[in-house]
């Protein structure tokens, strides 16, 4: 998660070199202290009115469904499977799931839980929330493929071509300059 717009919206430097854990509090106290919270949540939402995100989702819901039609995909039922079967309304679908923190992985978890093969992309420089992962991997393939070397990045699509469906839960354009993004996946 990047800091920097929190940092600015109460007037700190990016980059607070302090001694120890308690000495870095000193200057957040200090900061908040002199802000009442009223005009803060005024001043925030008034800014994110104004800002390119705000006025881009001023007339949009929660969320908007986009579709993507594949024309080689033919229309199909799920496969019959009886009710004392194990297998799953989603077993034999690929998925490859390129998320972090909370919602994304929960989502990728929920169609592992009903059959789906999720394999879980991750890389061994991003820190990985212990806390969370008995429960937000459950079920799930792992991978770590750093997208910086072109060799796992070649693997990392190599495994999102062979997939049914990616889900991803990194920020807009993060992924793009590893040709990953929403357009470089559907490329794929």
């Amino acid at each position: 998660m990047n800091p920097d717009p929190s940092l600015d919206s109460i007037g700190l430097p990016h980059d607070l070199d302090q001694p120890s854990i308690e000495d870095s509090w000193k200057p957040f106290v200090e900061k908040l202290s002199q802000i009442n919270s009223d005009d803060m949540q005024r001043l925030a939402s008034d800014e994110y009115k104004d800002s390119e995100h705000g006025k881009a989702n001023a007339n949009v819901g929660l969320f908007e469904i986009k579709q993507h039609p594949n024309p080689t995909q033919k229309a199909s039922w799920w496969p019959d499977s009886p009710q004392t079967s194990s297998e799953r309304p989603l077993a034999g679908l690929k998925i490859v799931d390129i998320t972090r923190v909370i919602a994304a992985p929960v989502i990728a978890r929920g169609l592992a839980e009903m059959g789906a093969s999720v394999m879980r992309i991750t890389a061994p420089h991003l820190q990985d929330n212990s806390t969370l992962h008995c429960d937000l991997n459950w079920g799930k393939w792992n991978t770590f493929l750093d997208f910086k070397k072109e060799d796992e990045l070649e693997k990392a699509q190599e495994l999102i071509r062979e997939a049914d469906t990616v889900v991803m839960g990194y920020r807009p354009e993060v992924l793009d300059k590893y040709g990953l993004g929403v357009e470089g996946i559907l490329e794929l």
